[in-house]
């Protein structure tokens, strides 16, 4: 991963090529953002790593 985690603005890498780009700055609507997978096939991983990186900049305080 490449990019602020924080504020939703990064890029996925696999083996040094790009299959996703996290996006939630043409977004107004809280906790919404854009997912752009490049390789299909692996569709379901990248929704379980944006998913988990999302609760992990979550304060749970």
């Amino acid at each position: 991963m490449h990019g602020n985690i924080v504020d939703h603005e990064y890029e996925i890498e696999r083996k040094g090529d790009k299959v996703a780009k996290v996006s939630k700055k043409w977004f107004r609507v809280r906790d919404t953002y854009g997912v752009e997978i490049y390789d299909p096939t692996i569709t379901e991983l990248i929704l379980a790593i944006t998913v988990a990186v999302d609760a992990l900049s979550h304060d749970r305080g």
